[in-house]
This record gives C-alpha cells, structure tokens and sequence, in this order.
C-alpha cells in the first residue's frame, strides 16, 4: 500500500515518516510531563524578559535613577530579546533545542541572579540586558522542542494550552512581587557597599524557575526530530520508543516502527551568515520588519 505520507511511494524496507511515528509514540504522560515543563520554562521566560517591570521602579530610591534612566533599564531587556532571538534559532537549529535551551536557561538565571548585586544602575541595565539575550530563546526554542514531540492530531490544542502560560505568568509575577517587595528588611553587604533588600530577593526568586526547569530538562531527551535531521535514525528511534514506553505505560505493546524516513538528506550546518543573512534581504526584509515592529509595540 502506498504511504499517504510520502507521496505515494512504496517502503518495503518498514520505514515510515516521522510524523506517523510519532503518532504511532501516542499521547499520555510523556506529552503530559513535557507539556508542563515547557510551561514552566515560559514563565522563567516572563520573570527575567520582563522582571525589570517591576524591578525598575522598586529600586529607583536606592540606586537614585531618574525618570530618562529608568527608562533606558525598562528597555534593555526589549533590546536584548531582539537582538537574541536570532542567534537562538541558529543555534537550535544547529546544535539542538535542549541543548541550547539548557545553556539559555542556566546563562539567563545565573546572570539574572547577579544583577541581584548591582551597585549601580548601569551595572543592573547591563546584567539584565545581557541576561535577556540569553533568555530570548526560551520561548521560541521550548515551543519547537515540545511540537517536535507532541502527534501531529494533537499538536495545536497543547501548543495552544502551553501558550496561554504567557499571559497567566505575567499575572503571577506580580503576585510573587506583592508579598516581598513590601519587606523592610535590609542588609548591609561590606564588600559590595549595598544594601541587600526586596527588590534584590525578588530577582533572585525571579531566578529560581531557570535553575529548576533546567534540572528537569536534563532528564528528558532531545527532539526525535532535530536527531533524526541530524541523521542519527537510531537514537531518534530510540527516543520516540520512550516517548512511547511512557505514554503507554499501561500496555506491553512494544513500539511497532523498524525505521524513519527523513524528509530530507542531512546536510552540512549552515553557517550564520547563511541562516541570518537572509533574512535582511529580499523577500523576507518586509516580514523582518512586520514582526521586529509588532514585538516593539507589543513591548
């Protein structure tokens, strides 16, 4: 019978396209557990992206900023998300998505944690927009990652869930701000000459989500599909066999796949340059320029 999937050609060697196959892993508590985690790594996304919403004003007496350099410390963090995004996709395109994602998440809450530190208002302008150049790739990274993982039925109904985390982690932000920044605590740091206070805890607990979700992450595998385009078949096989072995955990049914078709051959990595490059150039100038000014005006 011919593969619906692959314009009707045969396979008599057993193979058949990633996307069946991973209709074929099914839907349960893998999906469930790696659904949950990309959520939380969109709410790390939210408190270091856009932490200095409430940092900024919070600090403003102790670190005496006016009005034009509390502006410039609000917008850092938008600069560096633009800036980053770019280089991220690269990156996990190139040397994969929970690697980069790993890397992102540990550079943002460690760097992030720092600016907890700042004796100035320059210091904390540059940490937290160096730390938001590291985190502009959670987001787009985590959502490819679990769409590579999710079938394909199911695929816009999660990706829609996982998304509308956006909105709700803005929301507890500022929930976690409401019980800490009020605290009248203070103290003095000698060899820094500052004083450690609420609004330095509340970066460091904007922080915490990083460090966790990125231990969680270390125990799940890559994308079965960012492997197979690497041409490794058999470690893309082997992780679809345990996204199967875990959604199926009930049944002793094995995972009935001998070989993935890729859609296309691998290829050499494609340098920056080639991947970036593009993108400032006929025809995808205009769509650069569309999404670069919606995402300011979002801001």
């Amino acid at each position: 019978m011919a593969d619906p999937y692959n314009n009707g050609i045969n396979h008599e060697d057993g193979k058949i396209p990633f996307e069946s196959a991973l209709d074929k892993a099914g839907f349960g508590l893998f999906t469930f557990l790696y659904s949950t985690l990309i959520g939380f790594i969109i709410i790390t996304f939210v408190f270091i992206s856009y932490g200095s919403t409430i940092i900024v004003p919070t600090s403003a007496c102790e670190l005496e900023t006016t009005t034009t350099q509390q502006g410039m410390l609000a917008a850092a963090p938008v600069i560096g998300l633009l800036l980053g995004a770019v280089l991220w996709g690269y990156l996990g395109d190139t040397r994969g998505r929970r690697r980069m994602l790993l890397v992102s998440l540990l550079a943002a809450g460690t760097i992030n944690s720092l600016a907890s530190l700042s004796v100035n208002w320059i210091m904390l302008l540059v940490l937290q927009f160096i730390a938001s150049i590291f985190a502009s790739g959670l987001y787009s990274l985590s959502m490819t990652l679990l769409s590579e993982c999710v079938p394909m039925g199911k695929r816009n109904i999660v990706l829609l869930l996982v998304t509308s985390i956006f909105l709700l982690s803005q929301g507890l932000m500022a929930v976690l701000a409401i019980p800490i920044i009020p605290l009248s605590f203070s103290t003095y740091l000698p060899a820094l000459d500052i004083f450690w206070n609420s609004w330095r805890t509340l970066m460091v607990v904007y922080s915490i989500p990083s460090f966790i979700t990125a231990l969680c992450l270390f125990f799940l595998p890559e994308s079965p599909k960012f492997v197979l385009s690497q041409g490794n078949e058999e470690q893309a096989l082997e992780i679809l066999r345990t996204i199967h072995r875990i959604n199926n955990r009930s049944s002793k049914e094995e995972y009935q796949v001998k070989g993935l078709i890729r859609e296309v051959e691998k290829q050499d990595k494609p340098s920056m340059k080639e991947q970036i490059v593009p993108l400032f150039r006929a025809p995808l100038l205009k769509f650069t320029i569309i999404m670069t000014t919606l995402l300011v005006f979002q801001q």
